[in-house]
């Protein structure tokens, strides 16, 4: 099947030739599940899907086909997700969850690198990380609602090298003329959930004493509220603001209105669905309601009148 892509890609028709390349691919998966049904082999660590993305992965780059990098991605992913839930005692869901910010920061990185040369490659990793990111910085904000007994008792090696690797590649690109001043503070930004995940890994590498925290008094009983839970939500949301907030400036700065109006929406969604997790108990909710009421109308009114002033300084700009 790849050679007859590689033959219409010679006849001029590219996007059969990519098609063809794309099931070639997935057909790789189909021979591996055959051969394990047939001599009865076992992949209770994900195998089968390392030794997938192993082996397309090298199809991606010689043929610079973005949906294969995309396919490679995702059989990495599959794999480090069965490998941990096989491999570690307890905690899976927060080493898993750093390992999914991870590949998304890894993705984000690498097509801002392959962003001048390989396009074609990059305009298929670097959607899927940034919305995998936002998805990460928002969901993971309701850590703290987490009790102690859920975090893990020990650490995956696979977030930390991912992250490491993704980590260079955002400081190289930092450094170099490699992005425009726009992605260098994209960069800035992801940088915010970097630092959680690590504040994440960190912790529970070393063995920080998860038992401190305060008790919250409300209407006759005492709830326990842990400090590091709080700190990793706090981080988690610094990290989905950053990023939200950078959309709108790149958005209006650009002239992409699709862009503004959604990242628009994801700071308004960020800020009412903290307020509800925020406000969860009745001693509270009434003075909770009122300050951070106040404080929502407040974003919105800043976020319409900065939208307004940033359009009529780059239509000026354009006009002049």
């Amino acid at each position: 099947m790849h050679f007859a892509g590689l033959y219409i890609a010679h006849k001029g028709y590219d996007k059969t030739a990519q098609a063809l390349h794309f099931c070639g691919a997935g057909l790789v998966l189909a021979g591996i599940g055959l051969m394990g049904q047939v001599f009865h082999l076992h992949s209770y660590k994900g195998e089968a899907f390392l030794s997938w993305t192993i082996m397309i992965l090298p199809l991606a780059i010689l043929l610079r086909n973005g949906p294969i990098a995309l396919m490679s991605a995702v059989g990495f992913v599959i794999w480090g997700h069965i490998y941990m839930n096989n491999t570690l005692a307890n905690g899976e869901y927060f080493n898993v969850m750093g390992f999914y910010a991870s590949v998304s920061i890894a993705a984000v990185m690498v097509g801002l690198f392959l962003r001048e040369k390989y396009s074609e490659m990059s305009s298929f990793l670097q959607p899927p990380g940034i919305i995998g990111l936002i998805g990460w910085s928002y969901f993971f904000g309701f850590a703290h609602n987490f009790r102690k007994y859920n975090f893990p008792d020990d650490v995956s090696i696979l977030p930390i090298i991912v992250l490491s690797v993704a980590s260079i590649v955002g400081i190289y690109l930092f450094k170099t003329n490699k992005s425009d001043k726009a992605s260098k503070y994209f960069i800035l930004a992801i940088g915010a959930n970097i630092l959680t995940i690590a504040l994440l890994l960190i912790t529970f590498a070393v063995g920080i004493d998860d038992n401190s925290y305060f008790e919250h008094f409300s209407f006759g009983w005492t709830e326990k509220k842990y400090y590091l839970p709080l700190l990793i939500s706090l981080s988690a949301w610094i990290g989905y603001f950053a990023i939200a907030f950078w959309g709108v400036i790149y958005g209006a700065l650009n002239h992409h209105r699709w862009m503004l109006n959604c990242n628009i929406m994801l700071v308004g969604a960020g800020v009412f669905t903290r307020f509800i997790d925020l406000v969860g108990d009745m001693m509270d909710t009434g003075v909770m309601f009122i300050v951070c009421g106040l404080f929502l109308f407040a974003i919105g009114f800043g976020l319409e009148k900065w939208r307004r002033k940033l359009i009529a300084q780059a239509e000026e700009k354009i006009g002049s």
